[in-house]
């Protein structure tokens, strides 16, 4: 029974939940031999590993090591690790070869409730989300000393690593220690990597600071990830101000490359975010991106018409059939066909055929066919009419079923 179990955890999506190892864990109970052998063979080793070092990691680690396999030992040490850390010290001295990633976050999160620094200390010695999510938690928990402790870490890159993780976790939960800490770090990239972040995060509690924080980053390039953040973090209830930035840092737009791996806003996410709230300002922005003016145009009407697509297509209307955009006709085309409360492929393929090409825009075709799939006879009786060309009627009347 369990085993059918396992077998229904992909197509009910709970494959990698607690859930799931829980089953295992039971499993491992009544036949641990049984569980490693099956989980084995169908991709879900780790998961028998996990659990038998959980109920007997002597036993695990002793199978592990003669049959040399290295990563599932290094599970079954996580397992014990993560409620027993004392006794899973005294086993990674015994079987050193197991001491891998996974078992050192195990050990890690095994020591978080009882040593906090110790298991921040843990974390230093792998690499991953998971490490610097101990170190945030603590940092959650009990900021001041988690900060102190960063700080003090000896080796810069590790020193720097642990601010990240602390400092990034002030961003959401002590705001009001996140500036000192980063005030207190001597200059380099790290710290100005970090103001880059805070930048935009004080922007939305006080947008005057958040922009004066941004253009007191030295580099050049990071500025300019700075007054990006503080745009997106502007765009939504102070547009005005955001395509302000806009205008005075162009190069929000460019690939920022080494110099952050969490992607800042783009000129595109923040001219999609004002586009909801201030979509006229946004769309006459665009007017100065050169060859970009087009694309932005049309990520801007789309975001103004998620927000009010009847406002949007009634001001597409009143636009001069020779001036009326293409991108974002074709825009509206999209909004429409798409499934939702705003769906009307009717209007849909009305405003892909006032296209000024006369053939309709790259997005008729699929409008037609849900029009269609709703109203058979008026989609047909449309395709016989004086406003579609004989070349598009063929093309469109092709896509029906007989």
């Amino acid at each position: 029974e369990l085993r059918d179990f396992i077998k229904a955890l992909p197509a009910a999506g709970v494959e990698g939940s607690s859930f799931a190892d829980a089953i295992f864990l039971r499993w491992a109970e009544l036949d641990v031999q049984e569980a490693v052998a099956w989980g084995s063979a169908h991709g879900y080793a780790l998961m028998a590993w996990w659990s038998w070092g959980k109920l007997d990691p002597e036993a695990a680690l002793a199978a592990a090591a003669e049959r040399k396999e290295m990563v599932n030992g290094a599970e079954a040490l996580r397992g014990i690790a993560q409620i027993n850390p004392e006794r899973a010290r005294r086993l990674m001295e015994k079987y050193p070869q197991f001491i891998m990633r996974g078992s050192l976050e195990g050990m890690a999160w095994g020591l978080t409730r009882s040593d906090p620094k110790a298991a921040a200390e843990c974390s230093l010695r792998t690499v991953s989300a998971a490490s610097d999510g101990i170190v945030s938690g603590w940092a959650y928990k009990d900021p001041r000393a988690a900060l102190a402790w960063a700080q003090g870490v000896s080796s810069t890159a590790q020193r720097n690593r642990a601010l990240r993780a602390v400092i990034g976790q002030f961003e959401s939960t002590s705001p009001e220690l996140a500036g000192a800490a980063i005030a207190a770090m001597p200059p380099g990239k790290t710290k100005h990597q970090l103001l880059t972040v805070h930048a935009g995060e004080l922007a939305r509690r006080d947008p005057a600071a958040g922009i004066a924080c941004a253009r007191d980053v030295p580099s050049p390039g990071l500025r300019a990830i700075a007054l990006a953040s503080v745009a997106g973090a502007l765009a939504a209830e102070h547009p005005r101000e955001a395509l302000a930035l806009l205008r005075e840092e162009p190069r929000v737009q460019v690939d920022y490359g080494p110099y952050t791996t969490d992607a800042p806003p783009t000129q595109m996410d923040v001219l999609k975010a004002i586009g909801r709230s201030a979509p006229l300002d946004a769309l006459a922005f665009t007017e100065s991106l050169g060859p970009q003016a087009t694309s932005a145009r049309a990520v801007v009407f789309e975001a103004w018409s998620d927000a009010d697509v009847t406002q949007a297509s009634r001001w597409l209307a009143a636009q001069p059939a020779e001036k009326r955009d293409a991108a974002c006709v074709e825009s509206l085309v999209i909004h429409l066909t798409r499934e939702g409360p705003d769906q009307d492929p009717e209007a849909a393929v009305r405003w892909s055929l006032s296209s000024s090409s006369g053939e309709g825009t790259p997005g008729l075709p699929n409008a037609f066919q849900a029009w269609h799939r709703q109203n058979p006879a008026a989609a047909r009786e449309a395709l016989d009419g004086p406003d579609v060309p004989e070349s598009l009627r063929q093309q469109l009347s092709a896509l029906l079923p007989p």
